[in-house]
């Protein structure tokens, strides 16, 4: 670019810029006007070429557009020119993980991490980025360093209670949810988290009286009531307040196959049983827990042809289902197919291999994970 082209631009920009405003850009922005928002910011970094801030924005439009080099390299100078901000590291750990640079995203990550200070928007946009690039331990750092600086922000301490139980660590997102639920007290969401956290430690009645009072703060949500299938079998004298809670789930959700599911696994009777789990899969096909639920019972009467049907469709929605090639392995042996039960056990102990393989990867990264509230 000669001299004479490079001051027609400058003068060019300065003329747009006149009547823009780093306001007017974000709102262009904001409305989906990405390449007018572009235009306005390049325009802005003419008369301000050393503005950190403005080159983070118009990073975050190049962005927005998927022009990742263009964005990559305004980000970088971001950083140079303003090497303090966190929010400039974010943005470029963001764009070099979408490149596939996973070791420079990291880099960006740890800087940022250094620069979060008193920010809470800055700890809480760290733990979405620690997320992606898969650094679980620096995401509960965040999260929690976000907790301490925004103790309002709900969502924080659901996504903490999440990732800890996430990871098997129970003793942990019990203490955050309790501590939660001490200043949202009715939340489902967390009285939810709290009864998954009680019951991967064991205290099975304190989990179910923590989902009937999720269920009740919230008798209308799917995932709220899909939790407690896990404890239906341990209800024991509490089961008919469980059960008047699923009708009442059924009733307002009249659509939804979970409704007569898990009544159906509450239910004591056969014939009710096979009856409500029929009801689930008329509601929905694609339903696989209501036929598998519904093998149970097949088999259960004798009815190994039909328990076999159930089981095939099972896996034709759901591959991956350990108990499923199990059963079926069990019900080929039991009919006289050797071939078809060896593939079912050879299918079900590669799943079975892999799911011990990834909850060994978990505990070993749970002895990593920080653990306490604070």
């Amino acid at each position: 670019m000669n001299r004479t082209t490079a001051g027609l631009l400058f003068l060019a920009g300065t003329v747009f810029a006149q009547d823009l405003s780093i306001d007017d850009a974000l709102r262009m922005a904001s409305e989906g006007r990405l390449a007018e928002a572009e235009t306005a910011l390049r325009a802005l970094t003419v008369q301000a070429p050393n503005d950190g801030d403005l080159r983070t924005r118009l990073g975050l439009v190049l962005l927005k557009e998927k022009k990742l080099d263009e964005a990559a390299d305004e980000l970088g100078r971001a950083t140079t020119l303003d090497p303090a901000s966190v929010f400039a590291w974010l943005a470029l750990g963001d764009v070099r993980l979408r490149q596939g640079n996973h070791a420079e995203a990291a880099r960006s990550a740890k800087r940022a991490q250094s620069l979060a200070g008193k920010s809470a928007a800055g700890w809480k946009a760290l733990a979405v980025l620690q997320e992606r690039i898969g650094d679980n331990t620096g995401e509960v750092q965040s999260l929690r360093s976000a907790i301490r600086l925004a103790p309002e922000d709900r969502s924080l301490y659901v996504r903490l209670t999440n990732l800890l139980i996430e990871h098997r660590n129970a003793d942990s997102a019990l203490a955050v949810a309790t501590a939660a639920l001490n200043r949202f007290t009715t939340d489902a969401e967390l009285l939810r988290l709290r009864g998954l956290a009680l019951y991967g430690l064991g205290r099975k009645e304190e989990a179910l009286d923590a989902f009937l009072a999720a269920m009740d703060a919230a008798p209308a949500d799917e995932v709220v009531h899909a939790s407690v299938e896990t404890l239906i079998e341990d209800a024991g004298d509490r089961l008919p307040q469980l059960t008047q809670r699923l009708r009442r789930f059924r009733e307002q959700r009249p659509a939804s196959p979970l409704g007569p599911f898990l009544l159906a696994l509450a239910s004591r009777s056969p014939e009710e049983k096979q009856s409500l789990v029929r009801e689930a899969i008329g509601l929905e096909s694609s339903f696989w827990p209501a036929y598998f639920e519904l093998h149970r019972l097949l088999r259960g009467q004798g009815d190994s042809l039909q328990a076999i049907q159930a089981l095939k469709e099972t896996l034709r929605l759901n591959p991956n289902h350990e108990g499923a090639h199990f059963a079926l392995a069990e019900l080929y042996l039991e009919a006289g197919d050797r071939e078809k039960a060896r593939e079912h056990r050879l299918q079900h102990d590669r799943l079975r291999a892999g799911a011990a393989t990834e909850e060994r990867r978990r505990a070993a990264e749970n002895q990593r994970l920080p653990v306490g509230t604070q």
